[in-house]
């Protein structure tokens, strides 16, 4: 059995039980005892291909779709967000890690931010969209080590999950962040549905906190999807 060290607290995790995953396969799940983060023993550090193939089962678009009618979608979810905060898109720059087809770029774009920024592993399925869209303001890189701006709000849906090393991430969204800047996180909650191998950890509330914490973000506010299970976390930078 391999041993995990916690991404967050660098404690050594411990075996919490086994599970089977959505595909009936048999997993290890560890946990940490001192933050409560929970890691699939199932998953690979050098995973890229998996990460790859379950963004294309995920986020292939069809051209079959109305793709105006569907970032119609994207538009009222990010505008969801802002509200959550209050937040004015006039004059500042979102930044997306993981933006898939790149739906939540022209829709950022599309609500008022003066520059929106995208960094994911693959950009071939942005390709197949901005065919459809201007790409005025909008920006997309492989590597998040190639942005040089100063963000003022940072896009992470379904992403933090995927990530093997958050610290590390983290510690660059500092790097690129403004004082003041938000940080708008969904994570999956613990469950079987959500188990599989792209899956590396599920997030607490004290673990999600001091993730933020360690990197100079505070949590201003935490609310749950119940019916879908899926944790919403809103931070700040504020050092």
């Amino acid at each position: 059995m391999k041993e995990l060290i916690c991404p967050i607290c660098q404690n050594k995790m411990v075996l919490f039980e086994k599970r089977s995953d959505i595909n009936g396969n048999l997993v290890n799940i560890f946990i940490c005892q001192s933050c409560l983060v929970i890691a699939n023993g199932n998953s690979k550090d050098d995973d890229i291909g998996l990460q790859e193939q379950g963004l294309r089962n995920v986020y292939s678009f069809n051209k079959s779709k109305l793709a105006k009618k569907e970032l119609g979608k994207y538009e009222n979810h990010i505008s969801g967000v802002l509200k959550l905060i209050d937040f004015s898109p006039d004059g500042k720059t979102f930044f997306e890690l993981g933006f898939g087809n790149g739906f939540t770029l022209y829709a950022a774009r599309n609500l008022g931010f003066n520059k929106v920024i995208g960094v994911d592993i693959t950009i071939d399925l942005y390709k197949n969209l901005n065919r459809y869209f201007s790409e005025d303001n909008i920006s997309v890189f492989t590597d998040i080590k190639m942005v040089n701006d100063k963000v003022d709000f940072i896009y992470l849906w379904h992403v933090l999950e995927h990530l093997s090393n958050p610290r590390n991430i983290f510690d660059k969204l500092r790097e690129i962040s403004n004082m003041g800047c938000y940080v708008a996180i969904q994570v999956p909650q613990y469950k079987k549905d959500h188990i599989f191998d792209a899956h590396h950890f599920f997030y607490t509330e004290k673990s999600i906190k001091l993730l933020l914490e360690n990197s100079g973000f505070n949590v201003e506010n935490i609310v749950y999807d119940i019916s879908n299970e899926f944790m919403t976390v809103i931070g700040i930078r504020c050092r």
